[in-house]
């Protein structure tokens, strides 16, 4: 919306939204896993299948957030109707809904990205989905057809540059 009326040049996306005034450049992967408290009785599995996701006290974020939107679509094409989540509670960012897992509200599905620290800490937990894996792309967008000014569209290509260092294989 910032970018559709004008108040910010230069955004950074999870998932598309189809607008013809949009123009979409893919900048980076990100896998989406699920994470529960480490010292949660779910942290003692080592993965877990799409039926027993159901049984989770569940965090989601709000409606039309890109981790959501691609998370249901990737429920959806396992045949999981996200209706049987066990929602508790929606929030409106990733750090309230990561706060609100490490004080054991339930489990999610987050960006690795957003987590990696928890992680490598050990605080939360990722257990893996059976036979199951979320991947989407970052994107870059701005208005199409609008000028970027000097200043957005170096760092514009910065980041585009910065992207294909990153990718290329150690």
């Amino acid at each position: 919306d910032y970018i559709l009326n004008n108040r910010i040049e230069l955004g950074i996306v999870g998932a598309k939204v189809e607008s013809a005034k949009l123009e979409y450049h893919k900048f980076a992967k990100d896998e989406l896993v699920l994470i529960v408290p480490s010292r949660s009785p779910w942290a003692k599995i080592r993965s877990i299948t799409l039926e027993r996701l159901g049984e989770i006290p569940f965090v989601l974020r709000e409606e039309g957030s890109g981790t959501r939107m691609v998370m249901e679509e990737a429920l959806k094409k396992q045949g999981f109707d996200v209706s049987r989540l066990k929602v508790v509670t929606t929030l409106g960012s990733t750090t309230a809904v990561i706060q609100a897992i490490k004080i054991g509200a339930g489990c999610t599905i987050v960006s690795r990205r957003a987590v990696r620290e928890e992680l490598d800490k050990g605080t939360l937990k990722s257990i893996p989905i059976k036979e199951m894996k979320i991947v989407r792309d970052f994107y870059l967008i701005h208005r199409q057809g609008k000028i970027k000014s000097p200043l957005c569209e170096a760092f514009f290509n910065f980041l585009l540059d910065k992207s294909k260092i990153d990718a290329l294989p150690s």
